[in-house]
């Protein structure tokens, strides 16, 4: 199990990138438009993932996976408890990011916590074009969990502070209400980019359209917006889909951004390279 498990320390914030399914080979050419398709190696190794967060004492999870039971076995090893998860923050209601919500008795997985998403996503649920745009089964699924935590829920829309130390961000584009968070630590921000991304190909160049986004125009708005803010902060950036644990720094180059991934040694450690630093 361990090998599912990425552990890192940040500022002061305990976490850990969970793989929530198995590896997985995808041409990327299935994201780019015609003028834009590669030529060859355009496949590569796409990883899904959610994190756990220990803030102040407070365990929290951006998104929750695919399969709640293995979300779950992997919360043991970090010696975590369902019952233990206080915040659960949603960046999108994509299955591998939000399937793991319901256990298989068909109750919450993780009873005790309070759920953050997009007002955008919430409608968009409750909305009557979704049964002529989503499978009967992903239907049921999205009309049983909006139930369950409908009292334990906040919906928001625009970027606020969800309690100190922890912003929303929306990011809209990708999916319904796509939506990303920043956590502040005593170092640099902690910035969890949900979906904005999916390769290095898309930070080095960020006007590159992702042809699977729901609205593509405005997905590479909202990734040049986050890549602008994590180059100027520094962000340690955690992500859904990077090569495993999907973390590290942008560097802003030219047109782009480079990305940077993080070792275990330079996140426990807290560095940063140099050229992030000078434009703190």
């Amino acid at each position: 199990m361990e090998d599912r498990i990425y552990r890192f320390e940040h500022g002061g914030i305990h976490g850990a990138s969970i793989q929530v399914m198995e590896p997985a080979q995808w041409d990327l050419n299935r994201m780019l438009p015609d003028h834009l398709q590669l030529p060859e190696d355009s496949i590569v190794t796409y990883t899904h993932a959610c994190c756990l967060l220990t803030i102040h004492g407070k365990q929290i999870m951006v998104d929750a996976g695919y399969h709640a039971n293995r979300i779950v076995h992997s919360l043991s090893d970090l010696s975590a408890n369902p019952e233990d998860i206080e915040l659960i923050l949603i960046t999108h209601g994509d299955g591998d990011h939000i399937a793991g919500l319901i256990a298989e008795n068909g109750e919450l997985t993780y009873p005790q916590a309070h759920y953050v998403l997009h007002q955008e996503l919430w409608d968009y649920w409750h909305s009557a074009r979704i049964r002529s745009e989503q499978s009967d089964e992903a239907v049921a699924f999205f009309e049983s969990l909006s139930a369950l935590i409908e009292s334990r829920a906040s919906m928001m829309s625009v970027e606020c502070e969800i309690e100190p130390g922890i912003t929303f961000i929306p990011c809209l584009g990708h999916r319904h209400g796509h939506s990303v968070y920043e956590f502040q630590t005593s170092a640099t921000p902690i910035l969890h980019s949900g979906d904005s991304f999916f390769h290095p190909l898309f930070l080095a160049h960020p006007d590159w359209p992702d042809t699977m986004a729901l609205d593509a125009k405005s997905e590479v708005a909202s990734r040049k917006r986050l890549l602008k803010r994590a180059a100027c902060s520094g962000a340690l950036i955690l992500t859904g889909h990077m090569p495993f644990p999907g973390m590290g720094t942008v560097h802003q180059q030219e047109d782009g951004y480079r990305w940077t991934p993080m070792s275990t040694s330079d996140i426990e450690a807290g560095k940063l390279t140099t050229d992030n630093k000078e434009k703190l």
